[in-house]
């Protein structure tokens, strides 16, 4: 039995690390809305990390713009169900929809800031090109 050991062992550890939950997800590749949505085919599927403004219409439209303002496009935002269910969102809708009244009033009076991690994805027919998000850091409002 003790010569099998190693042999078990190493079944059992490959095992483990064919269970989705169990294997570390790639880091995402840090990027600008900017660089994603001018080559989109360069990061088609693939988990980003950008730093965007959050742009909104304060009722039901909200983007992701570069948050330098070096192009005009962005990107549009999906949240999966698990993304909900987590809530990863929840911070950016309340600074969005809830802090519409601080300072002078309306969206225009504010800039909201943040890193979101998720998955690209696009279609050429359209264009969409929109991020899956999965996560939600450093959010930032900023009253004018």
């Amino acid at each position: 039995m003790a010569r099998n050991a190693p042999l078990v062992a190493a079944v059992f550890v490959l095992y483990f690390l064919s269970i989705p939950s169990v294997q570390a997800k790639a880091l995402p590749i840090q990027t600008t809305v900017c660089e994603v949505v001018t080559h989109p085919e360069k990061f088609e599927g693939k988990r980003i990390r950008v730093r965007a403004e959050v742009g909104s219409d304060g009722i039901e439209h909200t983007v992701l713009v570069d948050d330098k303002a070096t192009c005009k496009l962005g990107l549009g935002i999906l949240l999966s169900k698990q993304a909900r269910e987590r809530r990863v969102f929840d911070e950016v809708s309340d600074a969005i929809y809830r802090q519409r009244t601080i300072g002078a009033g309306g969206f225009g009076q504010k800039r909201i800031f943040a890193v979101f991690v998720g998955v690209f994805k696009s279609q050429r027919k359209m264009p969409i090109r929109v991020l899956s998000v999965e996560s939600v850091s450093d959010l930032q409002v900023d009253l004018r």
